[in-house]
Formats: structure tokens, sequence, C-alpha cells
């Protein structure tokens, strides 16, 4: 799936548009602080998405603040921060509501197959119908079987 966010210095931006005006729009992604921009293409867009950032960063330096670090690669567990991209760009483009909601789900999924017996199997199922015709008859004596089959799968 290609990525629908903007990439700048580390720091990712929503791209949104207004149906009404037309006009492109988005925010700085993952830090607590709001950061916003607009333009009217995706070029323009990206652009903006670079001042907000460089911006941002300014801002916080004439602050004396840190700026938020958007993927440092810990939140309770290490995973490392090229994990903590992927997880946090699984989350923004199925709309999940978050990291935290992602890791439970996550670690909820793991203890629940922990549970299961360890010989659990996956059954694949599909439904077929057979017919089958038997004809008896004889021939110089003996008794003779014919088999004839149709089968049908869904």
């Amino acid at each position: 799936m290609k990525s629908q966010c903007l990439k700048y210095k580390g720091y990712l931006g929503s791209i949104e548009m207004d149906m009404e005006s037309g006009i492109l729009h988005g925010k700085l992604l993952f830090v607590n602080d709001l950061a916003t921009y607009e333009a009217e293409t995706i070029p323009a867009l990206q652009n903006e998405f670079e001042l907000a950032v460089d911006d941002y960063l300014r801002t916080c330096e004439q602050l004396g603040k840190d700026p938020d670090k958007p993927f440092s690669g810990t939140f309770n567990v290490h995973v490392g921060s090229k994990q903590h991209r992927e997880i946090a760009l699984y989350v923004e483009l199925f709309g999940l509501s978050g990291i935290n909601g992602f890791i439970n789900e996550a670690v909820s999924e793991k203890l629940a197959r922990g549970k299961q017996p360890l010989d659990v199997q996956v059954t694949h199922r599909h439904i077929h119908s057979v017919e089958q015709a038997f004809t008896f008859g004889e021939s110089g004596g003996e008794a003779e079987w014919e088999i004839e089959q149709s089968q049908t799968l869904q």
C-alpha cells in the first residue's frame, strides 16, 4: 500500500482535502503540538509541510523546548524505530484508534493464540456435491458393477 502521508526530516504529515473549497490541508502527525499547512496542489502541500516542520523545529529552539520526536522507538516496550514507524503508519492509514489500541489488540491476539491447544488445525472448508449411479448386471455368469460419478465443487 502506498503511503498517504507526507515525509520530511523524520516527521509525517497528513493529507486531507476540503471538498467544498478544493483546498488540500494537513497537520504534523504524532507530535503533541499543533502544526498545520494548506495548499492547492500536492507539490505545494509538500512544500508547505516542509516549511511547517522547519517552523516547528525553529519555534521549539526559540522556546528552549525539545521538539517532539514522532518515532522515538519506545512506548513502554522497545520495538525499534522502523517497527514504531510501521505501526504508526498502519494506525493512520487504516484509521485505528491509535498506537496503544493497536498494541493492545496485537497483545490480546497473541495471548489468545497462546491459550489454544498446540495441536489446533486450520480447516479449509468447501462443499462437494457427488452423484453416483450404480449399475448391476451379469456377464457370463459373473456380477459386474459399474460406477458413474460426477462432482461439483463450490
